[in-house]
């Protein structure tokens, strides 16, 4: 029984895997074979990359199959096409009953092949293994042919996904024998299973002609986990060798300069990497095809590192860049001293030109280490012809045999840095001033951070100067991990030399043992800080400064002890200061207006601010409340957060709260006092809340210092007074300009309002819009121009308040059951949107409007704290209209689409303006003329354009209109011209366009004269007018829409439905003035 292979991803050339095997043995199976029988890709000899022969026999298939573009790239369509035919048969491992391992030739097909190229195909194994997995670890490969051994100067095995097996033998012996030993990677051939290697060849540029093969010549050639079976000699064709030095290319190899240090005294030299380095430039390789033979197409790239570095940790994510920046190949770290890069698809390098490539590696360890990039052999760099398909033999810049000292440049070593400690003040270093008392206070911050490899400080020079003239500091002074809080040191103020009125030097001399050891990776960063005690006694003459250094360390990598970071390391100055609060009336918030009966509003807001000496723990807050008798429920909050306990019935004085918040030092917080108003409170009532005079206690965090007659006197706020609700009503600044409706439109924005309440928050619970006429003697409101509405919607934002839409009747929009909160001073804009009637329902023709029917209780219901507002509602400009719009089925949008050059040389029929005209509607627009207007500036002498011609663009050959009109003038001047009598007819389709393209005789434009030598000018525009026009009342032409701007595109449309009709001489356009290009000639 069979099963089918499912593909899963898109294949092309350069793709490798089982799943490319499988589209090969697809291929043979169905008649579109790789290759000739025994070759490799063939029935039987299927391979797992993706190569020319796979992707013209994809082609093939394709082409048969109807599949276009037929170009062997394996995609979503063809993978289909495959799938349903079944997939690749795959039949079930059949594992033999006995151990053996069989060896056959299996190819490849003799051929001819040039001197100088490299890795030519000789003899491909057939392994096959019976019921044991096998392996096969070495094999002495014989040269047979008329040619001699030193014309063989490589000989390698490659398994058929690309990988190497051994090393490549540079020299055959005296009998032509080369033996490929690979014990530590060896071959792998599953029970029941063949596998394929293959041999080849590499030949000198001077070999000439003649002829090669390969064989195995005997059992004992083969090193396998078990006795290999075959008959020996295993014998592959002969190749003739032909002279390539008239097809192969010259592929030419240098390096390039990446800045890095002179390798011959790298050892004692300061490192220039540091471990923790990303993607760092450690070679450039530069690529050059010297001669027009061919393009060739680099498929592997070997490099050679040297050095001390350990390979399987110190450098490692190796990348390999194009000179664009994309990723080539990568490689995870050297193995043997040599970093391979495979790329997956070959970066093609064209005839005659040079490319850099860029290396780039990670630094992820090795400390002190150091090492070189260069390509030690020219077989490690494998480039095959585009045309020949041979492997070409790359040399040195000068042409002649590529040795690893040609690209081992002077100046590109590299080394890893020794460990170092980098000590800075941390932006967030404190500065400014402190509070006597302070306990613990955070004096400094600094960062540490590890340079080279893994530190451990195990000691530090620390030292505080303080001014003579002051106090020191008392307690303890401790150093800090800042993010955890661990404790490295703690030692009491008072040691020996930890104080000073002046600093010392060295630092080693200060250097006190950690109590906890500070550890810091290779590139990390940990952040310290340092905290004392501020004498109770301590004035403005007080001040501190830590400063650190000679930090002593273990380095892990060096693994040894010694002092980092020696200098001086200074934080800010700190200076001693009070613990004060200011208290003022925030004037963000100004006098105010509060209604009677309103509730939870605010009457008041203060700024406290703290210095910057410590944070300020507040206990209690006090008011006074002149005229307190017309509030009650007087509510102390921090933002939306409500402090102490409600005051239900406020007195003139003692209205205590009692809180518990910091203002940090420096900072400031903003306290807001909210009540009702009674509604016994008459209009013009006045009252004011102010904060006592010391009627804010509290006290330093750090130094527990109290604060002192704080504020020293009644600080007063904001003075309210009371009056109406009052709600006003207008058509919004950023509503919808004048515009053209077409039917069918969904979410058509017609208008915006805005509504502000006064003096409290209102609630909006209803309100009525209407459909306008622009003209009730052409239009009625509530049937010709409502008709053309299907569904209104209204959006608080983006919020719609109306779910599903709300439907015209009689002209009207009734809007109910909102509960929309009106916040006082706060405009509220609401957008109202349409969808419009089809070409079957809608009033073509038809200008008209949207505006608030009324503040009428029965059009609108607003709640105030007093109930329904039947008052103090004004709505200005005749209830807050939209601007008109002019409802239609179809009209042209204009637009230039001239892109050839604007400077340019008069000519007979020469291009002057191109535009289209885009029908976005739903019925088809038949075009009736088009205006257009010239505008032309000569240079002084007189200027002649004339014969103007109108083409479809696709058609430039057959002019739709001519206008022989002649704009002769030797100063500025402009005309019109207007095509009116197309040749055929012209019809943009729904939803569809036309672009129009006018010539006109430019031949004598310019004259130049001794007097005359400046540029002329020529320009087109269509120069039409957009939107409402109230004095337009009559038809010019008859039928062209009333109450409306011209456009210059004469148009017509036809409806069908119930109100089917034919619209002609039409002109509205929403495109207005469409300028076209202007010319200098």
């Amino acid at each position: 029984m069979s099963a089918s292979y499912t593909f899963t991803r898109n294949l092309t050339v350069g793709s490798k895997g089982d799943d490319v095997k499988a589209l090969q043995q697809f291929l043979n199976a169905n008649g579109y074979q790789l290759s000739v029988a025994g070759a490799a890709g063939s029935s039987g000899m299927e391979t797992t990359t993706f190569g020319p022969a796979t992707k013209a026999a994809l082609a093939k298939f394709q082409a048969t199959m109807g599949i276009s573009p037929a170009v062997g790239y394996f995609g979503p369509i063809t993978r289909t096409k495959v799938a349903s035919m079944g997939g690749t048969p795959n039949s079930p491992i059949v594992v033999p009953a006995t151990q053996y391992l069989k060896v056959e030739a299996a190819g490849p097909v003799a051929n001819t092949i040039p001197d100088g190229s490299l890795y030519n195909k000789v003899l491909i194994l057939k392994f096959s293994a019976g019921s044991q997995n096998e392996q096969v670890t070495g094999v002495t490969v014989t040269r047979g042919g008329y040619v001699g051994n030193t014309k063989i100067t490589g000989v390698s095995v490659w398994d058929d996904i690309g990988n190497r097996y051994g090393n490549i033998i540079s020299a055959l012996t005296a009998d032509g024998k080369a033996t490929i030993s690979f014990p530590s990677t060896p071959f792998s051939v599953p029970a029941g299973q063949s596998k394929y290697l293959t041999v080849s060849f590499n030949l000198d540029a001077d070999t000439g002609s003649g002829s090669v093969s390969a064989s195995v010549a005997a059992v004992s050639d083969i090193s396998a986990s078990v006795a290999v079976t075959g008959t020996f000699p295993v014998v592959g064709q002969t190749f003739t060798i032909v002279d390539g030095a008239n097809s192969l290319a010259d592929l030419r190899i240098d390096d390039q300069s990446v800045a890095g240090l002179v390798y011959s005294t790298i050892s004692s030299a300061d490192g220039n990497l540091e471990v923790g380095n990303i993607n760092k430039e450690v070679f450039k390789l530069r690529l050059t095809q010297n001669n027009s033979k061919e393009a060739v197409n680099v498929s592997r790239v070997v490099l050679y590192v040297e050095g001390t570095v350990q390979e399987a940790k110190d450098i490692t994510n190796w990348k390999l860049y194009s000179p664009e920046g994309n990723v080539l190949a990568t490689a995870e770290k050297p193995v043997d001293r040599f970093v391979t890069f495979v790329l997956s698809t070959p970066y093609v390098l064209d005839k005659g030109l040079s490319k850099d490539l860029s290396v780039k590696a990670d630094v992820a360890d090795g400390s002190g280490n150091y090492f070189r990039v260069s390509v030690q052999n020219d077989y490690d760099i494998v480039a095959t012809g585009a045309t020949t398909g041979a492997s070409v033999q790359p040399v040195d810049s000068a042409g002649t045999t590529l040795t690893a000292a040609d690209t081992q440049n002077t100046n590109g070593g590299f080394k890893v840095k020794a460990g170092a400690l980098t000590v800075s003040k941390m932006a967030g270093s404190p500065s400014g001033n402190v509070a006597p008392s302070s306990q613990n206070v955070v004096l400094a911050k600094f960062d540490l951070k590890a340079a080279g490899e893994k530190l451990e400080i195990r000691k530090m020079g620390l030292q505080i100067e303080y001014a003579a003239a002051g106090l020191d500091l008392t307690g303890t002074v401790s150093v800090k991990d800042t993010s955890t809080g661990e404790t490295y040191l703690s030692v009491s103020a008072d040691t020996s030399n930890l104080q000073a009125t002046s600093v010392t030097a060295p630092y080693t001399a200060n250097q006190m043992s950690l109590s906890s050891y500070i550890t810091v990776e290779s590139g990390q960063t940990k952040s310290i800080e340092v905290t004392g005690t501020i004498d109770s006694s301590a004035t403005s003459t007080s001040n501190y400064k830590v400063s650190l250094g000679g930090f002593y360390v273990k380095r892990y990598s060096t693994n040894d002890y010694t002092d980092v970071a020696t200098g001086e390391y200074e934080a800010n100055q700190l200076s001693v200061s009070d613990v004060t609060l200011s208290v003022t009336k925030d004037t963000s918030f100004g006098n105010a207006y509060r209604s009677a009966g309103s509730t939870n509003v605010k009457i008041a807001q203060f700024v406290l601010q703290a210095s910057d000496a410590d944070d300020i723990r507040i206990n209690s807050v006090s008011f006074s409340v002149a005229s307190s008798s017309y509030i009650q429920n007087m509510k102390l909050k921090d933002g939306t957060t409500e402090l102490g306990s409600t005051i239900g019935t406020p007195s003139a004085t003692g209205n205590s709260y009692t809180t518990n918040f910091v203002i940090t030092k420096s900072a400031s917080k903003v306290l807001a006092v909210y009540a009702d108003v009674l509604s016994n409170a008459t209009t013009d009532d006045d009252f004011v809340v102010s904060v006592t005079d010391s009627g804010v206690s509290g006290y330093g965090v750090a130094s527990s210092k109290s604060l002192s007659d704080t504020p020293s006197s009644d600080t007063a706020g904001q003075t309210v007074s009371v009056k109406t609700a009052s709600l006003t009503i207008a058509a919004d600044a950023a509503k919808p300009l004048s515009k053209i409706v077409l039917a069918g439109q969904i979410g058509v924005e017609l208008s915006k309002i805005k509504l502000e309440s006064s003096n409290e928050d209102l609630t909006l619970k209803k309100f009525t819009l209407s459909i306008g006429t622009a003209s009730t003697t052409q239009w009625a409101a509530a049937t010709d121009v409502a008709r053309n509405i299907s569904k209104v919607y209204v959006y608080d934002g983006t919020k719609l308040l109306n779910t599903g839409g709300t439907s015209v009747v009689s002209g009207d929009v009734v809007l109910s059951g909102l509960e929309l909160t009106l916040a006082q001073n706060t405009p509220k804009v609401l957008t109202i949107k349409a969808d419009i009637s089809g070409q079957d329902t809608v009033f073509p023709k038809a200008v008209g409007r949207v505006t608030l029917k009324s503040t009428s209780t029965t059009d609108m219901e607003v709640y105030s704290s007093q109930g329904r507002m039947e008052t103090g509602i004004t709505v200005s400009d005749t209830n807050a209209p939209s601007n008109y719009m002019l409802f239609t089925v179809a009209a042209p949008v204009i637009t230039n689409t001239y892109s050839g050059s604007t400077t340019k040389s008069g000519q007979s029929g020469d291009e002057v303006a191109r535009f289209t005209i885009s029908n976005p509607g739903t019925r088809d627009l038949s075009l009736s003329s088009t205006t257009i207007t010239i505008s032309l500036t000569p240079n002084g002498a007189t200027s002649t354009v004339d014969t103007w011609r109108i083409y479809e663009s696709g058609d430039l050959s057959n002019a739709l209109d001519t206008d022989a009109t002649s704009l002769a003038s030797a100063s500025a001047t402009s005309t019109t011209i207007t095509f009116d009598s197309f040749t055929t007819a012209q019809t943009v389709t729904a939803g569809g366009s036309k672009t129009y393209v006018i010539k006109a005789n430019t031949a004598s434009i310019k004259t130049i004269t001794s007097t005359y030598t400046g540029d002329v000018k020529l320009s087109v525009k269509l120069d039409g007018s957009t939107g409402y026009l109230s004095t337009d009342v009559a038809s010019s032409p008859s039928g062209e829409e009333l109450l409306w701007n011209d456009g210059v595109v004469l148009y017509s449309y036809s409806t069908t439905g119930a109100y089917a009709a034919t619209y002609s001489n039409l002109l509205g356009s929403d495109s207005g003035e469409v300028l076209g290009p202007t010319l200098t000639y």
